[in-house]
């Protein structure tokens, strides 16, 4: 599937900024040659009135340097910027992916919580001259870029059949990590028809609303702990004062799984709410050992409950061990 590694998508001037665009002279010569890389995205589609992982659909990933003139504003200056930008290009006479389908990207390790959603269009069909143009509204680069990926149809794009899914603008953390670090940085892609849709559908199921109960209540699970280790017996307990927190990373490990998992074949045929509820457990995992550090490794704030976690509960959760903390 579509587990790009980290540098070949965003190493060429070690970008991942919130707004990558690029003010030095020799940037064009930079960027002048596109990279090109062969890859799948992870296709999740209804079965049986359930939402699960299908098959991989090929797509072209290209690197593009992009520019645009903004046209001159009230005070006859003329607006130049140019930027880094991701393109998903996808055969829409293949019938798969199709015009509005929605591309789901997130980063692997999953800790930072980065996610990205975007549809993918066709190009301009008409003349040069009748192409429409930002009006004279758009006055920054954050609203040059609203504009152009909200706009329905590719702007660069004129091929007939080619459906074109940008990622102008990658908001994540500045990387202060070392270049090996970002070589296991991966970045995970998928497809849907409907983003919206299939976020709402997943929100409502019943296994999302159990982990949002859970959470509530205090008696979720998300690892598991030796009892010859710790002499407690029991795994964990979320800490009282990240329950908002949590239910805030239950929205983001929705979106995560949409985006799909490096190993496409454990997930082949598989419910979507499996992989959050996988995904989820680990973000509750990173945060409480987070927390637990704040706090000088002290004891835990909720205490062990022996009747708040069921036969059933332990069984689900006992396995679910997370030792790679992703913060």
């Amino acid at each position: 599937m579509a587990s790009v590694p980290f540098d070949v998508l965003f190493d060429p001037l070690d970008l991942m900024l919130p707004a990558a665009e690029i003010d030095s002279d020799d940037a064009v010569e930079i960027g002048a040659t596109s990279s090109v890389v062969s890859t799948t995205l992870s296709l999740t589609e209804f079965r049986n009135g359930e939402l699960i992982f299908s098959n991989e659909v090929p797509v072209c990933l290209y690197m593009e340097w992009r520019d645009f003139k903004s046209r001159a504003d009230k005070d006859c200056n003329d607006h130049n910027h140019q930027w880094l930008r991701v393109e998903l290009k996808a055969n829409s006479k293949r019938k798969i992916i199709e015009s509005g389908y929605s591309l789901v990207a997130t980063r692997s390790p999953r800790g930072n919580a980065w996610t990205y959603q975007t549809k993918f269009k066709p190009g301009w069909k008409g003349r040069e001259a009748e192409k429409p143009q930002p009006g004279l509204d758009v006055k920054t680069f954050s609203e040059l870029l609203k504009w152009l990926e909200t706009a329905p149809f590719e702007y660069w794009e004129t091929r007939s059949g080619c459906l074109t899914a940008g990622i102008s603008r990658p908001e994540c953390e500045r990387l202060e990590a070392s270049r090996d670090a970002r070589k296991n940085s991966f970045t995970l892609m998928g497809v849907c028809a409907d983003f919206d849709k299939y976020k709402a559908f997943l929100e409502n199921s019943e296994k999302v609303r159990m982990l949002r109960s859970k959470t509530q209540q205090g008696t979720i699970r998300f690892s598991y702990v030796d009892p010859a280790k710790t002499g407690l017996g029991k795994s964990p307990k979320l800490y009282k004062n990240l329950v908002e927190e949590a239910l805030c990373y239950l929205d983001i490990s929705i979106m995560q799984a949409l985006a799909g998992d490096k190993d496409s074949s454990r997930w082949s045929g598989r419910p979507v709410v499996d992989l959050i509820d996988e995904i989820y457990r680990e973000h509750l995992n990173n945060a409480n050992r987070r927390e637990r550090r704040r706090m000088g490794g002290g004891v835990p704030l909720v205490a062990f409950d022996d009747d708040a976690y069921s036969d059933r509960d332990q069984e689900d959760d006992a396995g679910d061990e997370i030792d790679d903390d992703e913060d």
